[in-house]
């Protein structure tokens, strides 16, 4: 007899514990993972601002948020694929790399990591090491509206292209650099865009310091923005490049 129940004509069958303790490891891979890029990246911030008089130029600031990424990769990649990025894991869904029910678990590990580091670190720092907006996204204040937002599109749609290629086939023998490249991309985008957008590229790295901080002005940019530049890319990805093979060209 099935032990699993029927809803419709249709068997829902129980998940076994092997299943149950998978996502349950995926969970805290992506929730470990994600503490660390918010506790790493935002005391680089802590410390670049705050504690240099006068504050050292962003690009520190960026390399944290980077090297920070490159500690998540390298420790997590073989487990969950380290994606530590809402954004990320909708494009994995595109890409058909991840099904919907791991990408639901992605993003609740991730926002729950998120808020969990930045809350850790506030334990840590000093009160004089940060202020009401520290490691808080911000636009640029001589920036419009829908110029940050463009921003915002214009580097999640550039990290994920990156991260199409890193997930394409194609890519298969240049896999062993993947964490350093990655986390050398996020710096670079971060170093162009920090200081006019703030650089999210990721939801969940500014929810956690938003909702700590109640601090939301202009938060929307940072779930719309990068929203719209990962499915963007992925969709170009998935449809223009990744069925690309000149294998059999000839002259």
């Amino acid at each position: 007899m099935s032990e699993g129940r029927h809803f419709a004509g249709m068997e829902i069958k129980k998940p076994t514990k092997k299943k149950v303790f998978v996502y349950i490891t995926l969970f805290f891979s992506e929730f470990f993972g994600s503490c660390i890029l918010l506790i790493f990246g935002c005391l680089g911030c802590s410390v670049y601002e705050f504690v240099y008089e006068p504050p050292v130029q962003v690009h520190l600031i960026a390399f944290s948020f980077g090297f920070a990424a490159f500690i998540s990769l390298m420790t997590f990649i073989p487990i969950s694929g380290s994606h530590i990025n809402p954004q990320i894991t909708i494009a994995a869904v595109i890409l058909g790399k991840l099904n919907i029910l791991r990408a639901i678990v992605y993003c609740l590990a991730q926002f729950s990591g998120a808020i969990a580091g930045y809350a850790l670190l506030l334990i840590v720092l000093p009160g004089m090491y940060r202020d009401q907006h520290f490691c808080v996204n911000r636009m640029n204040d001589n920036l419009e509206v829908y110029q940050a937002l463009l921003v915002e599109i214009l580097m999640t749609a550039a990290l994920i292209f990156t991260c199409g290629a890193v997930w394409d086939a194609k890519s298969a023998g240049w896999m062993d650099s993947v964490s350093i490249r990655l986390g050398l991309v996020i710096a670079a985008l971060a170093t162009v865009g920090a200081s006019l957008s703030g650089a999210s590229m990721n939801t969940a790295r500014s929810f956690g310091p938003a909702l700590l901080n109640n601090s939301w002005k202009a938060h929307w940019i940072y779930w719309v923005g990068p929203t719209v530049g990962s499915v963007f890319s992925s969709v170009v990805y998935r449809f223009l490049f990744e069925p690309f093979d000149d294998s059999d060209d000839t002259e």
